[in-house]
């Protein structure tokens, strides 16, 4: 049997959901030819004999193209090749092929036009209701997609499978020893709370740094906030920080690479996740597997996945103090959420998600 497989671009966390399980697969099922569709740009990720690459043209550059090749040049290339199933991570499918499509659906992006009016990419509001009628199976990274997605299209729940997802191999423990060096660097050696700054987050900024300076008002401690940048690090992270009391306890950092963000995750006192619509990236799951409290938004979607794994706050400073400071000064709820959220992480590897897919795919 043939397979043919979209590998999109590297997300936010490094890593590629589809480059993961197949470098699993191909090498599990050596009796099946598998062809992955790339940008031109992007580097074959294995080398077997059963695995071979075919450069997208044009290049995918925005939904227009997205669209066209999906419909005018893919169709084509899948009867070409006498593919029996076609594979992709983009929430799409060829509207215009016969061949059996699984279409996986990664994050809430594709659908928060449904859970909030008004949000959301036009292009996805217009054709991804066609997309799920046309898709034979349909795979989702968390429970709560699967349930949000039988609940708004109840005709999907026969082709509807959670798969879960894996972690970056960079994020896990470290010692006390790594934890004091990566101390010593990033924050002359004091301990700090540690937020990840993305596009879909930035908002949330100065409600954190106003909750970070009541913590400190209540505490009077040597914490520090640690905001990690992706790309570079802007000069002020909100407008008139140099009049912010405690401009000199927050570290504006560049991400790095991710070994270097994983490291410094890890040597963070608790890690705090304020998502705003939908879950973007792995941040909490990766806090619990380098065994960090994770302080996180009490949205609907992240209460799904951390469960009591984690304590909640609303997206306002006082509530988000509030937390930083029951993580302070509760040792055991401290210890409680270490605990949980190692046991909670450890269900998440790409290994599992890979056989499941699979499964989803090729039911006996």
């Amino acid at each position: 049997m043939t397979i043919a497989v979209h590998i999109s671009h590297t997300d936010e966390q490094g890593s590629v959901f589809l480059q993961a399980c197949f470098s699993i697969l191909v090498r599990q099922h050596h009796s099946h030819q598998f062809i992955f569709f790339k940008e031109k740009n992007q580097p074959a990720f294995l080398q077997e004999n059963n695995a071979s690459f075919i450069n997208i043209s044009p290049a995918i550059k925005n939904n227009l193209l997205l669209h066209y090749w999906y419909n005018y040049k893919l169709p084509a290339l899948l009867q070409k090749n006498n593919v029996v199933l076609f594979i992709n991570d983009n929430a799409v499918t060829s509207l215009r092929s016969t061949v059996k499509q699984c279409m996986i659906i990664k994050d809430l992006e594709n659908i928060q036009h449904l859970l909030k009016p008004g949000t959301g990419r036009s292009y996805a509001k217009k054709f991804f209701p066609k997309f799920l009628s046309n898709a034979n199976i349909i795979c989702t990274s968390s429970l709560y997609l699967t349930d949000k997605i039988q609940q708004y299209f109840p005709a999907t729940a026969h082709r509807l499978h959670t798969i879960n997802h894996g972690l970056s191999p960079h994020y896990k423990p470290i010692s006390f020893d790594e934890k004091q060096q990566v101390q010593d660097t990033c924050s002359n050696g004091l301990p700090y709370f540690y937020f990840e700054v993305t596009k879909a987050n930035a908002a949330t900024i100065l409600p954190l740094l106003k909750a970070f300076s009541q913590f400190k008002k209540w505490q009077r401690s040597s914490f520090r906030l640690l905001l990690l940048y992706k790309g570079k690090a802007p000069a002020e992270p909100v407008a008139d920080f140099k009049n912010y009391k405690y401009q000199e306890d927050v570290i504006l950092m560049a991400h790095g690479t991710p070994a270097e963000a994983a490291r410094i995750m890890a040597a963070s006192y608790a890690v705090i996740y304020l998502p705003a619509h939908y879950l973007t990236g792995f941040t909490g799951l990766h806090a619990m597997r380098c065994q960090v409290p994770l302080i996180s938004s009490g949205e609907d979607f992240c209460q799904s996945l951390f469960g009591d794994a984690a304590v909640y706050c609303k997206t306002v400073s006082d509530d988000i103090a509030k937390q930083m400071m029951i993580v302070y000064k509760d040792e055991g709820i401290y210890k409680s959420l270490v605990k949980k959220g190692t046991d909670l992480s450890e269900a998440y590897s790409w290994k599992n998600t890979a056989d499941l897919l699979w499964n989803a795919c090729m039911p006996e």
